[in-house]
Parts: structure tokens; C-alpha cells; sequence
């Protein structure tokens, strides 16, 4: 009945155990199972997130590098090779993030539209407005990401916006948000 014997009075001696029952291993193994299954959705949760400060982060440093151009030549920048100047604008050839992982990047292949170096957006520069300056993060059918990123600056007043859409249709026309 308990886990000691006693022999004399004086000593207490333990028995000795020699491992795990059945139902004790199973129940470890039901535990472990359980913790698996919550945290599988939660993991799903935070590597999506993770994907969408990607693509703003990406914005974010187009935005910033359109300032900066602004603020030393007094106009915005009117395409990729302006905006070269203050950060490093590389693309992928494909828009297929399997590819690009095994691909060197390359310098864009047009002037105001290219794939992002991880090959999980196509990056469009809109350059026909005189105050703001609007960049589009697009992703396409194979990439992880599935919400569009649209971000603006007013580059007199150096403010910025940066929104993330579900819609792609939804962010090319109805982005006069900024």
C-alpha cells in the first residue's frame, strides 16, 4: 500500500520502480496530443501575421525611400531607379516563391511594376499624382499571402498610411483613402 517497506524501524527503504505503466504512458501521450491540437491554429494565427509585417515592412521602406526622394529633389520619385537611390530595389523573375528561394534577385524588369524579391507580391508604383506617392502590394495565386497591402505619403506633409486589404479588386479601386 505504500511505496516503502519497512524492515526495521530504524531505516526506511523505497521500492524500486521500474518505469511507466501503460495508463500513465497513455495519458502522457493523450496530454501531449491535446497541446498539439490548440496550438497548431495558434501557430497558423502567428505565421500568417508574421507574413503581413512582411509585405507592410516592405511597404513601409517604399514609403520612406519616396519621402526621402521628395525631400531632396523636390518632386516624387517616378520610378524604381529614384526610389534606388535611399533603399536596394531588387526582384525575383517569377512570381512563384519556390522559384525565388532558389533564384538570385535582379534589378526590376519594369520601371513601376515588379515581383517582390520573395516572390510573394507584385509590386505596383503609382506615380501620376503630384502630392502623394502610392505603392501596391498585390499577392498572387501561389503566394502564402492572401491580403493585399496598400500604403501612401503625402510627401509635402510627410504623412503616411498603410492599410491591408482581403480584397485585391477592393484595393485597386478604391484606394483614395490616403
Amino acid at each position: 500500500m505504500y511505496p516503502f517497506k519497512i524492515h526495521d524501524k530504524r531505516s526506511l527503504k523505497f521500492e524500486e520502480n521500474n518505469g511507466f505503466t501503460i495508463v500513465e504512458f497513455l495519458i502522457v501521450v493523450a496530454i501531449i496530443g491535446l497541446l498539439i491540437t490548440f496550438m497548431n491554429p495558434l501557430s497558423n494565427f502567428v505565421t500568417q501575421k508574421a507574413r503581413e509585417r512582411e509585405g507592410s515592412l516592405l511597404i513601409r521602406s517604399l514609403l520612406e525611400a519616396s519621402a526621402l526622394f521628395f525631400s531632396e529633389y523636390g518632386k516624387n520619385p517616378s520610378d524604381y531607379k529614384d526610389l534606388s537611390k535611399y533603399i536596394s530595389v531588387r526582384a525575383c523573375k517569377t512570381l512563384n516563391p519556390d522559384m525565388c528561394k532558389k533564384m538570385k534577385s535582379v534589378t526590376p524588369q519594369s520601371s513601376n511594376k515588379w515581383n517582390s524579391i520573395d516572390g510573394n507580391y507584385l509590386i505596383i508604383m503609382d506615380t501620376d499624382l503630384s502630392y502623394y506617392s502610392k505603392f501596391y502590394a498585390i499577392p498572387h495565386k501561389r503566394s502564402s499571402q492572401k491580403k493585399a497591402i496598400f500604403g501612401c505619403v503625402n510627401t509635402k506633409t510627410n504623412k503616411r498610411k498603410i492599410n491591408i486589404h482581403n480584397n485585391n479588386l477592393h484595393l485597386l479601386k478604391f484606394h483614395s483613402f490616403c
